[in-house]
């Protein structure tokens, strides 16, 4: 043992100076590893450095040379300094490295962190306490951070003042710790500030706790300011949250190329402005207190009261300024069922600057007005074809082919009239965050626009109105929940003017999406489309519209046959399984809409395109909550629906013939057996049985 104390141990018994003297910075044989002439695995050779030259040779030289005596005094001082700087090097010992700060020699990963020395407290403590600079200052001139600052000043305080009041401090204790920790020194007079730790870190606010997609368009610049909008509409961007935002001035004055003196001069007068604006916010702040608060002296504790109004909450409950406003509330961006894939995409346009010349402003209005007045007079000369025909054809003048035409062509004008209306209605509720109901608004102007064109009427009867539970709305104010109809011919389209309510969509197969106008219009609006030759694609359409309907309570519309009938007897096909697989995922009822059977009205076979009214009525809502999600019970399911649908049809037809409008025997002859045609605003899923 005692070979050891006078051997290796000797380094640790007799430490060196200004070094934590760690296990790890020396090796078996008690050596210094980082000192000069020793390596990893022990002694090496010493670098040489080249051998200054004798001075009186190089002045000599230089006299030799005709150097003039100023240039050869520069010279001979620069050389006296290289020197020096020299002997420093060979004689000090090198600087700690990483690997001497490991005081556990089985622990790589664990360092030792520097500790501020007894100096450099007492520093702070002078130009917080005797100098009265304040902290941000101070962090900023010895890079340490403000809360440590902070603490410093209050320890010493409390030193001083246990010193005053002639307490014994344990001195040995404190400087035997110091000597074995890295130590940040003072900086003297010249020489470099060496910065403690990082003092400018970004703290993490609540608002980006979240996770966040935030998509931007290529044509404009996502700043930093952009970001914090999208984590909150309140929150500050990071050049505003770190602790010293004049740093981050200063830099910027650097970029520039302003002078140096020139940037301290500009730095210390924002600084001034920087404290001159937190003492007023402090004596404001100080002043309100005194203003709204009562301090009520207790034997240990002085209470502060302040009265508190309960509206000062703010109209959503979330103002800073009412009570257990801190707490706030957990955000949602991990939870099921949120939407967390970006829906819009935030751009922004410059106008650029136009002049339009004033013959070519005449020249547009001139089109613009011969346009209108073609499409008023197409308009014009559709209703009055339609309705003429439809005189002439009722009073056996002319064949039902002749008013068939012209009423087709009246009702794909209404449609198309519609559509635009739909589109333009639709973009404006999209802005205020309704575009779902454009769908209802178009189709009550269909509704009335099919009744000035066509003269077709639909009566809807509802036995649900002013039942218990469900008002003067009926069965079709039921919401959230899955309308099924049955589906005969192209005029189903006008079945969803009359029985639309608010907060209701359709569904339409994907193709129609690229029709002009009508696919823009039920792209505005909402609809839910479906690829019917894409199974994956419609399972997930209809998924997707099932957290739509349990969110925000709305209500889909589909026609279960999934195409057109053309039956002229009261028949259903069979129906998909898609419209109750979706009621049952999302725990909503099923609306039965039954339409009576109008082929007397339009059939399309024979050409015949009548002025009439047609029956619509609404079913009991049928609950799904029992209902198991397996193949077999949503297809029993759906199977026990169309007999139901298909009973009250038939029951419908037999009151038709009654009223004596149902269609004439030789009329339909030859229609039995045609074979169903999609039409577009279907909801058919084919290939979702398969999948199943």
């Amino acid at each position: 043992m005692w070979a050891w104390f006078n051997g290796p141990g000797k380094a640790f018994r007799e430490p060196l100076a200004g070094s934590t003297n760690y296990l790890t910075a020396y090796d078996k044989t008690g050596n210094l590893r980082r000192a000069k002439g020793h390596g990893r695995d022990g002694p090496r050779p010493v670098r040489q450095e080249k051998p200054m030259p004798d001075e009186d040779e190089v002045l000599q030289q230089e006299e030799e040379d005709g150097i003039d005596e100023a240039e050869r005094a520069e010279r001979a001082q620069v050389r006296a300094t290289e020197r020096q700087e020299r002997a420093a090097r060979e004689s000090a010992t090198p600087k700690e490295r990483a690997s001497d700060l490991q005081p556990y020699p089985l622990n790589p990963n664990f360092k030792s962190q520097p500790v501020l020395s007894e100096e450099l407290r007492e520093k702070v403590y002078e130009q917080i306490v005797l100098n009265k600079m304040d902290l941000q200052s101070v962090s900023a001139a010895w890079g340490i951070d403000m809360r440590r600052v902070a603490a410093v000043v209050r320890l010493k305080t409390i030193e001083k003042q246990w010193e005053e009041e002639g307490r014994k401090l344990a001195r040995p204790y404190s400087k035997a710790v110091l000597e074995m920790l890295p130590k940040t020194p003072v900086a003297r007079k010249g020489e470099k500030v060496t910065p403690h730790e990082s003092i400018n870190d970004l703290p993490v606010h609540p608002a980006t706790r979240q996770q966040l997609f935030y998509p931007a368009s290529e044509s404009r610049a996502f700043t930093r300011e952009d970001a914090a909008k999208a984590f909150s509409p309140t929150l500050l961007p990071a050049d505003k949250r770190i602790p010293h935002t004049q740093l981050l001035q200063l830099e910027k004055w650097s970029v520039e190329g302003v002078p140096r003196e020139e940037r301290i001069n500009r730095f210390v007068e924002l600084e001034r402005g920087q404290s001159a604006e937190k003492a007023e916010k402090e004596r404001k702040k100080a002043a309100w207190e005194e203003r709204t608060q009562r301090v009520v002296a207790g034997r240990r504790w002085d209470f502060k009261f302040q009265d508190v109004s309960v509206e000062s909450v703010g109209r959503d409950g979330r103002s800073p300024k009412g009570v257990g406003y801190r707490y706030g509330i957990p955000h949602t961006d991990r939870k099921s069922g949120e939407v967390k894939i970006p829906t819009s995409v935030d751009t922004t346009l410059v106008a650029a600057p136009f002049c339009m010349d004033h013959d070519l402003i005449l020249a547009i209005m001139s089109w613009f007005s011969a346009l209108t007045y073609a499409v008023l007079g197409f308009l014009l000369v559709v209703f009055v074809t339609s309705h003429l025909t439809t005189l002439l054809v009722s009073f056996s003048l002319a064949p039902p082919i002749v008013s068939y035409y012209p009423r087709l062509l009246a009702s794909f004008t209404a449609l198309f009239l519609c559509a635009i209306y739909g589109t333009c209605a639709s973009g404006a509720l999209s802005l205020f965050g309704h575009g779902e109901l454009g769908q209802y608004t178009t189709a009550r102007a269909f509704k009335w626009t099919m009744l000035a064109f066509t003269g077709v009427w639909m009566v809807v009867e509802d036995p649900g109105v002013g039942k218990e539970g469900y008002g003067e709305k009926g069965w079709l104010g039921t919401r959230p929940a899955v309308f099924v109809g049955n589906h005969q011919s192209e005029l189903d389209v006008l079945v969803v003017g009359h029985v639309f309510m608010p907060g209701t969509v359709v569904t339409a197969k994907s193709s129609l999406k690229y029709v002009p106008v009508l696919g823009w219009f039920m792209l505005l609006s909402k609809t839910v489309f479906l690829d019917r030759k894409n199974a994956t694609q419609a399972s997930g359409a209809l998924g997707s519209a099932g957290q739509q309907m349990k969110k925000n309570r709305q209500s889909v519309f589909m026609f279960a046959e999934g195409t057109r009938s053309y039956f002229d007897h009261p028949d259903l096909l069979p129906f998909k399984s898609g419209a109750f697989r979706l009621a049952v995922q999302a725990g909503v009822p099923v609306v039965p809409v039954v339409v009576e059977p109008y082929s007397n009205l339009l059939n399309s076979k024979k050409k015949i395109f009548r002025t009439g009214t047609i029956r619509i009525k609404v079913l009991k809502p049928i609950e799904t909550v029992s209902i198991s999600s397996e193949f077999e019970a949503v297809r029993k399911f759906t199977d026990e629906t169309r007999e139901i649908m298909l009973r009250e049809l038939k029951g419908m037809a037999e009151a038709a013939e009654k009223r004596g409008v149902a269609l004439k025997p030789h009329e339909a002859m030859g229609m039995n057996g045609t074979t169903g045609k999609s039409s577009g605003l279907d909801v058919g899923v084919a290939g979702l049985e398969q999948r199943s």
